[in-house]
């Protein structure tokens, strides 16, 4: 009988996949991609027209909210209901792709987690939970992926809390550089499992959502898990080369880092949903970690360059067009995509058609928000793979800020009444005062 193959290190691992998708990055091509969808100018008018009236309907409902259980339904319906033209008329939705939104409980999932952010944290910001809100909908999205229920485990309420908490604790200028370097050593001590007593009441919060990793995942069963949440923190702790002023270009390996910062996140994500991954599923996640990264970089260009924040876009914009970087991007998503083959749960189909069709108008409209970084024929050219048009986009966006529209107050209108998260909290306030110090 052959003995079995000892698995690599998830350290090693995450090294292989970094040098292997840096390496695919460079292999990409930087032409012109081809779209399968094009636009005329009167689909834009049509659809920026189509797109005016949503937003409208759906201030509307905002503004006279849902009191009772009655009318959270009624409203979901009608909302469902207009929602569903929208997304089929205008983006092109087929019905079975807008099926994986609405039959497994993106929303009732996002609206729980609201609520229990809010208790967990009742001063934490909307902002925050939003953000946060979104890891939700990533790791749910690999629980389908993965043939498990769409629902709010301890672990994935707890992971997408972390790093809210860790990056603003980090990013607050009212914490001294030595109580940063601190809490980073014993936020590392206690992802290993030590007792490590909190310094305040923020520790403490961090302190809880690492303890709602463990009651769900017994660190002796699920070593990967843990593996996963060292890596990301080490990423993280290496990612703030990045975080640099003046260094030029070849001071810093900013791909490299970049691709290990988001593909370790993503990672993580797959491992606090499943215990475990296969190869093929982790270089799955790992790589499409990576991409969701550079998208992030292209939203935030601006914001990064103020900041100092050194990525491909915020060292390349003003410099040169991003004309040609923007369409590696592209191509690097499209061979990503090409690696979901690893999953064949029920749904995994129809969620691989609904992440496909959506991803590139998202880059579309990102690209279409820095007209000052591409030339005029470029953007003109991505225009005409985008459903609406740059300046409808850009009318809508401006009417949302105007108006302070919050997804969140969409989310909060559906929060169920009731808050399971009391009784983990309890057990752990518990176990604590008898465990610490």
């Amino acid at each position: 009988m052959s003995e079995p193959i000892e698995r690599i290190s998830l350290t090693k691992q995450i090294e292989q996949l970094t040098h292997q998708f840096v390496g695919l990055w460079w292999h990409c091509d930087s032409s012109f991609p081809g779209f399968d969808q094009s636009f005329t100018a009167a689909d834009h008018k049509r659809n920026d027209t189509a797109l005016q009236a949503y937003v409208r309907r759906m201030e509307a409902e905002l503004k006279t909210p849902p009191v009772n259980a009655e009318g959270r339904e009624t409203t979901r319906q009608r909302i469902t209901a207009f929602s569903t033209v929208f997304a089929r008329d205008t983006l092109g939705f087929t019905g079975r792709q807008f099926d994986v939104i609405l039959s497994h409980g993106f929303l009732d999932v996002a609206a729980r987690f609201a609520e229990e952010a809010h208790h967990f944290d009742p001063a934490m910001r909307e902002e925050d939970i939003y953000q946060a809100s979104r890891n939700v909908m990533t790791m749910n999205f690999i629980q389908l992926l993965l043939g498990q229920p769409v629902t709010l485990t301890p672990a994935i309420f707890a992971y997408s809390m972390l790093y809210p908490y860790t990056d603003n604790y980090l990013d607050d200028p009212a914490v001294s550089a030595d109580d940063k370097r601190a809490f980073v050593k014993r936020f590392r001590r206690r992802l290993g499992g030590e007792g490590v007593y909190p310094a305040n009441q923020h520790e403490r919060s961090i302190w809880q959502l690492v303890w709602m990793v463990e009651q769900q995942y017994p660190r002796a069963q699920y070593g990967r898990v843990y593996e996963s949440l060292y890596a990301i923190h080490d990423a993280q702790c290496r990612s703030l080369q990045l975080l640099n002023h003046v260094s030029s270009p070849y001071e810093a390996d900013v791909l490299g880092l970049v691709f290990e910062k988001g593909g370790v996140s993503v990672l993580a994500d797959g491992y606090l949903v499943a215990g475990d991954l296969t190869d093929e599923q982790s270089r799955f996640m790992f790589a499409y970690g990576a991409y969701t990264q550079l998208m992030d970089d292209m939203e935030d260009i601006l914001s990064d360059r103020v900041a100092g924040v050194q990525t491909l876009f915020s060292q390349t914009a003003g410099r040169w067009p991003l004309d040609e970087l923007t369409n590696h991007v592209f191509h690097f998503g499209a061979q990503v995509f090409q690696t979901l083959d690893c999953f064949t749960g029920p749904d995994a189909e129809a969620l691989k058609e609904l992440i496909q069709s959506a991803v590139d108008p998202m880059l579309i409209a990102s690209a279409g928000t820095y007209p000052q970084f591409y030339t005029r024929l470029y953007l003109k050219r991505l225009e005409e793979h985008l459903p609406f048009s740059f300046s409808g986009l850009k009318q809508v966006r401006t009417r949302l800020e105007r108006e302070r529209f919050s997804m969140m107050g969409l989310v909060k209108a559906f929060a169920p009444s009731t808050m399971t998260i009391d009784v983990r909290l309890l057990a752990f306030n518990l176990q604590s005062q008898a465990i610490l110090p």
